[in-house]
C-alpha cells in the first residue's frame, strides 16, 4: 500500500495549487499519508529508520535553529524549519523503504516518467494555446519581470522547469519505455516541456547533467585503470584544446553588462527558439546580481549567524526591505543560515556528488540506466546556482531515489558474496556516503 502511495506522491509532485495553510498543497496529502504508512511498515518489519547524510543535515538544522533565534521573522523561520523536517522525512522514508528493493525502485521510476509526460503535455498545451481559457489562466505566471511564462500547476515557472529537468533524467534512468524509439520521443517531449518554461538555468542543468553522463560513459568503457585514466585525460585535453583555441581566436573574454544586454536583445528581436529564454538573460542575470549585492550589504555582520530561514525578503534595504528571494541556494544558505549553514550545504552537496558518482559508474539492464539519476543530481546542483530549489518537494524525493538506487547497485555487486545482516542504506551511512 505504501508503495502505491509513494507512486501517487510522485505523480502529484508538481501539483501545488490550490495552496493550503502553511504553504501546503494537494501533493502533501498523499505525501504525509505515505510517510505515516512507510514508518509504520518499517516498524512492523522491525527495521529502524536510518538517516542518510546525517552529518550535513544535522549541521544544516543546527545552523537553521541558531539563525531562527536571531531571525528577522521568527514566525516565518519556524515555518520554514517545519517544512524542512517534513522534506527530510520524505527523503528518509523513500531511501529506507526502497533500500535494496530493485523492483520497487523500477516501479517508482516508471510512475514518475509516465506522469511527467502528462504534466509536460499540460505545459506544452499552454504554450500552444490549446487548453481551455480557464485552464490557461490557472497555468499562467504574470508576476515576473520577464513577462508571461508557463508556470504549470505550481504557479511557479522555475519550479516547473526544475521538475521537467529532473523528470528528463529520471526518464533516462527508468526501465520504461522499453524500446529505443519511444524513449527518444519521450525524452524529446520532456525537453520541450523544459523549453516552454523559458528557464536558462534548467537548460544549463540539462547540459551539465548530460555532460557528466557522457564522461562517465567513457570511463565505464575503460576496462583497466589505465584506460579510464586515458579517457579522463582525453576529456581534459579536449577541454584544454577548445578553451585554448577560443582564447587564441577571441582573446581573454571580458563580459560586461552591456554585452549581456546586447545578446539578450538580439535573441528577443530575432524571435528564435531561444528568444524567451536567452532573451531574458539580461533581466535574469543582472537582476540576480543586484539582489545579491543588496542582500549582502543589508545583512552586514548578521551573515555570520544568518538572518533566518526564509527571511531574506525582510532584510532592511533603505528605504524599505529587500522584498525578494535570493534566487541562489548557495547565497541563500549563507545569508539566511550563516557560515555554518553554508558549510552544511557544502557537506550535503559533497555527499550527493558521492552518491551520484557511484550511479554514474553503475551498469545497467537493457534501457534501465541508473546513471540517469546521477545526471539528475549534477543538473540540480547546477540549477541551484540560479534558483532556490532545495525546498522543492521533487528534489528530496529524487535524493531518496538516488540513495535507494545506490543501495540497489551495491546489493547487486555483493550478490555473490555472503552479506552481513545490515541494510544497504546503513552500510552506506557508516561508510560515510
Amino acid at each position: 500500500m505504501s508503495r502505491w502511495l509513494l507512486a501517487a506522491t510522485v505523480a502529484l509532485l508538481p501539483l501545488l495549487v490550490p495552496s493550503g495553510p502553511g504553504k501546503s498543497a494537494p501533493v502533501d496529502a498523499a505525501a504525509v499519508l505515505y510517510i505515516a504508512l512507510a514508518v509504520a511498515g518499517l516498524a512492523w518489519r522491525g527495521r529502524g529508520l536510518h538517516l542518510p547524510a546525517m552529518g550535513p543535515l544535522l549541521l544544516i538544522m543546527a545552523a537553521s535553529l541558531v539563525a531562527t533565534v536571531f531571525s528577522l521573522s521568527v514566525l516565518h523561520s519556524m515555518q520554514s524549519l517545519l517544512i524542512e523536517v517534513y522534506l527530510i522525512a520524505l527523503l528518509v522514508c523513500v531511501a529506507n523503504e526502497l533500500d535494496g528493493d530493485r523492483r520497487g525502485l523500477r516501479f517508482v521510476l516508471t510512475a514518475w516518467s509516465a506522469t511527467a509526460l502528462l504534466w509536460a503535455a499540460l505545459l506544452i498545451g499552454f504554450k500552444l494555446q490549446l487548453l481551455p481559457e480557464t485552464l490557461q489562466q490557472l497555468l499562467l505566471d504574470a508576476s515576473g519581470e520577464g513577462g508571461y511564462r508557463v508556470a504549470g500547476p505550481a504557479k511557479n515557472p522555475n519550479l516547473a522547469a526544475s521538475y521537467m529537468m529532473t523528470s528528463f533524467f529520471v526518464l533516462l534512468a527508468s526501465p520504461w519505455p522499453r524500446h529505443r524509439l519511444p524513449r527518444l520521443v519521450a525524452a524529446g517531449w520532456l525537453l520541450a516541456g523544459i523549453w516552454v518554461t523559458a528557464s536558462n538555468g534548467a537548460l544549463l542543468g540539462v547540459g551539465a547533467g548530460l555532460g557528466a553522463m557522457v564522461v562517465a560513459a567513457g570511463l565505464r568503457a575503460g576496462r583497466t585503470p589505465g584506460q579510464r585514466l586515458a579517457v579522463a585525460g582525453a576529456v581534459l585535453a579536449a577541454c584544454g584544446l577548445v578553451g585554448g583555441g577560443a582564447l587564441l581566436a577571441f582573446g581573454i573574454p571580458r563580459v560586461h553588462v552591456a554585452q549581456v544586454q546586447e545578446v539578450a536583445a538580439a535573441q528577443r528581436e530575432g524571435g528564435g527558439a531561444l528568444g524567451e529564454s536567452v532573451g531574458r538573460l539580461d533581466r535574469g542575470v543582472l537582476g540576480r546580481l543586484e539582489i545579491w549585492k543588496r542582500a549582502w550589504n543589508g545583512a552586514g555582520s548578521r551573515v555570520l549567524v544568518g538572518v533566518g530561514p526564509n527571511s531574506a525578503s525582510r532584510i532592511p534595504v533603505p528605504p524599505r526591505t529587500l522584498g525578494r528571494e535570493l534566487h541562489n541556494d548557495y547565497v541563500a544558505f549563507l545569508i539566511e543560515r550563516g557560515v555554518l549553514g553554508l558549510l552544511g550545504l557544502v557537506g550535503l552537496c559533497v555527499t550527493l556528488l558521492r552518491w551520484s558518482g557511484r550511479l554514474l559508474q553503475a551498469g545497467g539492464e537493457g534501457r534501465w540506466r541508473l546513471a540517469g539519476l546521477g545526471g539528475a543530481v549534477i543538473a540540480n546542483l547546477t540549477l541551484a546556482a540560479s534558483h532556490e530549489s532545495f525546498h522543492f518537494r521533487h528534489l528530496w524525493v529524487l535524493f531518496g531515489l538516488v540513495l535507494a538506487a545506490v543501495a540497489v547497485d551495491a546489493g547487486g555487486r555483493r550478490a555473490a558474496a555472503p552479506a552481513p545482516q545490515r541494510s544497504a542504506t546503513r552500510e552506506l551511512v557508516h561508510a560515510g556516503a
